[in-house]
């Protein structure tokens, strides 16, 4: 076994976490482009119904996801903790098995993704509807970018994996505008649905080639031969066990509720619920992206075996977790009614009690996964995707029984249960019993969600009275919610304040430097 080897140069994890962030955030503000400024541009070109079946059918697009078994987390977090231990046998090795894995993925899924698209029409249902040859090729051209994408994650994961987070990124930002343009230009000449398949394909093609290259290049900087050995990948299969089952699960539930809507109650309905949750959907990737952006660091640290730095950095992250999800679903509470009305009208908006709970299913689910990011990079690779199985499963089976007897409202409230009942606990315990968690961080823990509780609860009850007219009107509100909020937890949460007092001192010191 060869271990701190010369040929492996030394990582700067700050760095790669603050590029990482840096560029998650370029992609989500990209993503924000894509889901809320581009709808709009559809409306004008694409018919309401034409857009509810494509939304149903996307969801379908995202089940091609099934037949990769979670090879890019796993490979990011064993390359992360090879990387840390300097291990250049484990790390060659793993590098080749990204590869060949990600290769058999991409090509069982474009068989599958083929085969899959004759039977869109009974699973859709299409009794009514007189489009269903262009929403079929739409849906195979965006099913042959989304193939490419699986051969993306396997490879970014490697990438990741050893610190390198700045040239993913780029290659990601770049591949996605020149899908919007492409979208965008398609959508003004009459190609309807095609555009954003075409915008679909075009990403994922080069995002894969960008990573492929991308990878040449660090193998050879570090001058690395990779280790191609179908031997030595098999025993990654094991691993892959658990997260392949976790992400199918993950993938079949994930947009399950958007499909029964579609079949039971309406294709209308659809784009109701969904206009709804996509502004904070967006908004709540900004605060679930710095546990992706730590996840590498996380997995590097835990193979220095540097447990006084790592137990700090997640307690801090823990409570800006915390903090932010409760400013998000409080702001939420308040304007998002306002938003959707602005935004693309009040006929859109689903409701303020369907808002509160699509709001808090969301923030839930994007939380317990913020921490199931930290448990996976520690290596609790089972017992997360264990969980994960389980929690879909749960909500598979509320989910049908609330689409018989209880419509719409226990469609979406279904979710809330099937976290609270697995990932809600599993992964606080985990933690804790690991030693990130003492009883003190414990109680300071649970202060913070009560607080976060009783300032979400108020913010509903004000969100029936303040009301935005002007998107001007709207942006004072919102930067008045914002001091309140941060009054409020300065002045009752220690923690908030130690952290204010931190980052003063800190820009305090820059401002002097200058």
């Amino acid at each position: 076994m060869e271990s701190d080897n010369k040929n492996l140069l030394p990582s700067n994890r700050k760095s790669a976490v603050k590029w990482n962030l840096m560029l998650q955030y370029a992609g989500l503000a990209i993503g924000m482009i894509k889901g809320f400024f581009i709808v709009p541009i559809y409306f004008n070109f694409i018919d309401s119904e034409d857009y509810g079946y494509w939304l149903a059918t996307g969801s379908l697009l995202v089940w091609i996801n099934i037949v990769d078994p979670g090879a890019g987390s796993v490979l990011q977090q064993k390359v992360g903790y090879a990387y840390g231990t300097r291990n250049l046998q484990v790390l060659k090795r793993l590098i080749g098995s990204g590869i060949l894995i990600g290769s058999l993925i991409c090509t069982i899924a474009l068989i599958l993704s083929f085969i899959f698209s004759f039977f869109i029409p009974d699973l859709i249902g299409f009794e009514n509807y007189h489009k269903e040859e262009v929403l079929v090729r739409a849906f195979n051209i965006g099913a042959i970018g989304a193939c490419f994408s699986l051969i993306t994650s396997v490879i970014r994961g490697v990438n990741y994996g050893m610190q390198k987070t700045k040239g993913p990124g780029i290659i990601e930002i770049f591949a996605s505008l020149i899908g919007i343009t492409v979208n965008i230009t398609m959508l003004y000449n009459g190609y309807g649905l095609y555009s954003i398949a075409m915008m679909l394909l075009i990403n994922g093609v080069l995002t894969c080639i960008g990573n492929l290259i991308y990878l040449q290049y660090v193998t050879r900087k570090h001058d690395l031969s990779i280790n191609y050995s179908l031997n030595k990948t098999l025993p990654l299969f094991k691993e892959f066990t658990y997260t392949f089952f976790s992400r199918l699960v993950n993938t079949l539930a994930g947009n399950l509720d958007l499909i029964i809507i579609a079949r039971f109650i309406g294709a209308e309905f659809v784009t109701i619920v969904e206009i709804t949750r996509r502004p904070f959907k967006i908004v709540e990737g900004i605060v679930y992206k710095p546990a992706v952006a730590m996840a590498p660091a996380v997995s590097h640290l835990h193979g220095e075996n540097n447990k006084e730095k790592l137990n700090k950095l997640l307690m801090k992250f823990f409570h800006f977790l915390t903090w932010a999800y409760g400013f998000i679903i409080a702001g939420f509470l308040l304007f998002n009614k306002d938003l959707i009305t602005l935004w693309v009208g009040a006929d859109k908006f689903a409701g303020i009690v369907l808002s509160l709970f699509i709001c808090v299913g969301v923030a839930m689910k994007g939380y317990f996964a913020s921490l199931g990011n930290i448990n996976f990079a520690l290596g609790n690779i089972k017992g997360t995707s264990l969980i994960i199985v389980v929690q879909n499963l749960l909500y598979a089976a509320f989910i049908t029984i609330a689409a018989i007897y209880y419509s719409l409202v226990g469609i979406i409230v279904a979710l809330i249960p099937a976290l609270l009942f697995t990932g809600g606990w599993y992964h606080l315990k985990s933690l804790y019993e690991d030693k990130v968690f003492s009883r003190e961080d414990v109680t300071k823990f649970v202060f913070n969600v009560l607080l976060v509780s009783v300032v979400c609860g108020i913010a509903f009850h004000a969100g029936k009275i303040v009301q935005a007219n002007t998107w001007f009107e709207l942006i004072v509100f919102a930067g008045l919610f914002a001091l309140v909020f941060l009054l409020i937890f300065y002045l009752l949460s220690k923690d908030f304040r130690r952290e204010i007092g931190i980052w003063y001192n800190k820009i305090n010191l820059r401002f002097r430097a200058v």
